[in-house]
């Protein structure tokens, strides 16, 4: 299993046990997979496939780091989501209680 941590510009988003990982690189496609080499990438706008209990469960990306060392994973988004929402609505949508620090 792979010990996965999906941690965003706001905070921890995902973290979990998974069996795989699929996503895009700069490179190209890969999968990994328990005891994979470490490794260090640049992650194009992608699905992310994670595999979690037998089953695949997609996530978006755009733009993030990954790194994998001793069957344990880090994936860090450069930008948040809410990064293109101007500023005003930032500020409405926190203090309406939609989004919390």
């Amino acid at each position: 299993m792979i010990k996965l941590k999906i941690i965003t510009p706001l905070g921890l988003y995902k973290e979990g046990e998974v069996e795989a990982v699929h996503v895009t690189t700069v490179d190209g496609e890969t999968t990994i997979l328990s005891n994979h080499m470490p490794i260090v990438a640049m992650l194009k706008t992608c699905k992310c496939t994670l595999s979690e209990h037998k089953e695949q469960k997609d996530y978006a990306l755009a733009g993030a780091l990954l790194q994998f060392a001793d069957n344990e994973m880090r994936i860090l988004k450069l930008q948040s989501h809410f990064s293109s929402f101007p500023p005003g609505l930032f500020l409405l949508l926190q203090m309406a209680g939609f989004l919390s620090f």
